[in-house]
């Protein structure tokens, strides 16, 4: 679709829509983000309930705030996390996670300002959108996500490949205490798992964040997005009062192929901190 086509279509699209709906809409309307949990949504899984400001919102604010308001009045909740989801983002060959600004614990009614900044904070990748652009022929757009904030005992992020080793069978789960921000801005390092089949290994347990039985549930989870998808996953996810969320799930982006480091002969050690440097004897 042209970018002249896709103006056109967003004058006669909808510029809130729930998200439970919004399965049914082009992901042109919706950014990669809001499109994702919605098909996640409509096949079942815990995705938190919300809507979307959707990309035809963009310079039409001021009427959408109404519909902002009363979307967020059905939905009964007293907070809200409020988040980008752009047309360039979580993407196969390109995440851009981290880019565009997120507003957590919103009140319903900064929920109008909270959309405005999520939407001008899409000036930070022009260049990104202009290089994309050359690539599809139309300029990325930015829609924005709307969902209950969920009040997370703990949370945080799921590969369902192992991100360094490229190895499918392994998904490696970070976790820390309440809200994921903490993870993903850098002020927590997190607990590690690694779970293989049925076996959860704990390679780091700096909080306590969760059990072994709950890493098994995060795992069982994320290979259940993965075979929806059909594709590794990145995934975040909370637990609130032993309810597990699904908070967003993207493709992985440069992954490695898998690799199998064996010993050149029988009985070698490998040194963990210089990947395949082999020695005749264990070494401390």
């Amino acid at each position: 679709m042209s970018a002249e086509d896709m103006d056109v279509a967003r004058m006669r699209s909808p510029l809130v829509v729930a998200l439970s709906e919004a399965a049914i809409l082009d992901q042109f309307l919706l950014g990669a983000k809001a499109a994702n949990l919605g098909r996640l949504a409509s096949a079942g899984f815990p995705v938190p309930p919300g809507f979307v400001v959707t990309t035809a919102a963009e310079g039409h604010l001021r009427d959408a705030s109404p519909q902002m308001l009363e979307s967020a009045a059905a939905l009964g909740a007293q907070r809200f996390a409020v988040r980008s989801s752009g047309t360039a983002e979580d993407l196969e060959d390109a995440s851009f996670a981290g880019q565009y600004e997120t507003f957590l614990n919103v009140l319903p009614e900064g929920l109008p300002d909270a959309v405005k900044r999520v939407i001008a904070s899409d000036s930070r990748v022009t260049a990104y959108k202009e290089d994309r652009a050359e690539a599809t022929d139309a300029v990325p757009r930015m829609a924005v996500l709307v969902q209950a904030m969920v009040e997370a005992d703990s949370s945080g992020v799921a590969f369902t490949a192992n991100p360094v080793t490229g190895r499918r069978g392994e998904v490696v789960i970070t976790a820390v205490r309440g809200l994921g921000e903490r993870l993903v801005s850098g002020e927590a390092v997190g607990d590690e798992w690694v779970v293989r089949g049925e076996e959860a290994i704990p390679r780091r347990e700096s909080e306590g964040a969760i059990t072994r039985r709950l890493a098994l549930e995060v795992a069982g989870l994320a290979r259940r997005v993965e075979e929806h998808f059909g594709t590794p996953q990145d995934l975040e996810w909370a637990i609130s009062k032993g309810k597990l969320y699904l908070l967003q799930a993207r493709p992985m982006t440069a992954l490695p192929e898998a690799v199998e480091w064996e010993p050149p002969r029988p009985g070698y050690w490998m040194r963990n901190f210089r990947l395949g440097e082999w020695l005749p004897e264990a070494m401390t």
